[in-house]
Formats: structure tokens, sequence, C-alpha cells
């Protein structure tokens, strides 16, 4: 009787290095407990991944309640929140930062729907991921940190990315140091969203720094990915 040779599956072909880009940015300047804000994300891919760096604020109103972010969807696809952080808690850094993401294959833009505990104004920006080993953050990092130079530290990989955003209580312009600076918007305080290729495996930092001499009490999140 023959028996046919055992033939191991045959991997599958690598889809090519990680790719990242910064896709576009959006906001708005009215206080809500939800928030709708549409955004491009560049062009579809079955393994898009869209990530998502969220800045929500109450500054400028008598109280010190949080508008932290409860739930979001992108493009109607339930979105996970990979890291959150609130400001200190006071009338002068109630700010609330994230990053969210939700795989979403098809379309050139999408819907990012937002409901927070309390109402706040709120800017978004999104970056497209492909070509991902997983969709999962490779490890995520959050601070709030007052001086002139403000790091945030994450673990991450090589070949892969690290994602960050960081508002401050006041409107003193915000550069970036080790990274690209790939959007500021300046409403009841500022927030810049920041990214950066990883070079080799372990910590990789970007810097937030104040534009003049002053400093800035900065809350911040990141995220790496590969």
């Amino acid at each position: 009787m023959f028996m046919p040779m055992y033939a191991p599956p045959v991997a599958a072909a690598p889809v090519g290095p990680m790719q990242y880009s910064f896709t576009g940015s959006n906001a708005n300047t009215t206080y809500s407990l939800t928030r709708s804000l549409s955004v491009p994300i560049g062009a579809a891919n079955a393994g898009r991944l869209v990530v998502v760096c969220v800045r929500v604020t109450r500054q400028g109103t008598s109280d010190n309640l949080f508008p932290s972010l409860v739930s979001a969807t992108i493009g109607g696809v339930a979105a996970s929140i990979l890291v959150q952080r609130n400001g200190s808690a006071n009338a002068e850094s109630r700010n609330h930062c994230a990053i969210i993401a939700a795989p979403i294959p098809s379309g050139t833009s999408t819907t990012v729907a937002m409901t927070f505990a309390n109402t706040g104004v709120c800017a978004i920006s999104a970056y497209r991921l492909i070509n991902l080993q997983s969709t999962s953050p490779v490890a995520t990092a959050n601070r709030q940190l007052t001086a002139q130079d403000r790091p945030i530290t994450v673990n991450a990989l090589a070949g892969g990315v690290m994602l960050a955003i960081e508002a401050i209580t006041n409107t003193a312009g915000i550069n970036v140091l080790s990274g690209t600076k790939d959007n500021e918007y300046l409403y009841a305080g500022r927030v810049a969203t920041a990214s950066g290729a990883v070079s080799s495996n372990g910590n990789r930092t970007i810097t937030f720094r104040r534009a003049d001499a002053g400093t800035s009490i900065g809350t911040a999140v990141a995220a790496s990915f590969r």
C-alpha cells in the first residue's frame, strides 16, 4: 500500500516590514459628554490597525472633574483603550490623554465616536499601522511631569514604532526631541502627538519640550507596536 510522504505546512510569506504613518487630526471646541470626529486613515489594507491619540480637557471650568474616556468606537468598531491618564486634580490641569485602537481594513476615512465621564473638549490624531506582528501594543506608559523637558519612555521592539501624546496646561509651544511631532493643537492649553521609529529592542523615549524657557505640567501616554 502506497503511503504519501508527509509534507509540512508551508509558512506564510512575510508581509514585509511594519509601516506606520500619521494620517490626520480633528478637534472640537464645545463641551460635551459625547463626541464624534471624522479623520482620514490612509489607504485601505486587510491588516490595517487604526490607532488614535486622544486628548480631552475641562480647563476653563470651575470644578475638579475629569473628562476621562469611558468608551470609543472607530468606524463603528469597538476600540480598545490601550492606555489613559488623568492630569492632577486641580482646575489648571484637568487634562486626560488616551490611546485607542481598532482594526479597520476598509475605507480612507472614518469616524471616531467617544463617551466621556464628564463633559470636555476633545482633539484626536490618527495613525495607520500595517504589517504588524500583533495588533496589541508591545508596551504602554503614562506619566505626569512638571519641567521644560518631559520625557516618556516605553519598552519597544526593533522595527516597530512608538506613539505618544502629551497635553500641557499653558499655551507655550511644544517641541519634540527624539521623534517627529505629527500634530500640535492649541485650545485650553496645548496638545502634541509624536511618533518615532524603533531601531533596537529596549526602551524608547520621546521627549516633549516647552518651546520657551518655562516649565509646564505635562500629562502624557505612549504605546509601542511591532
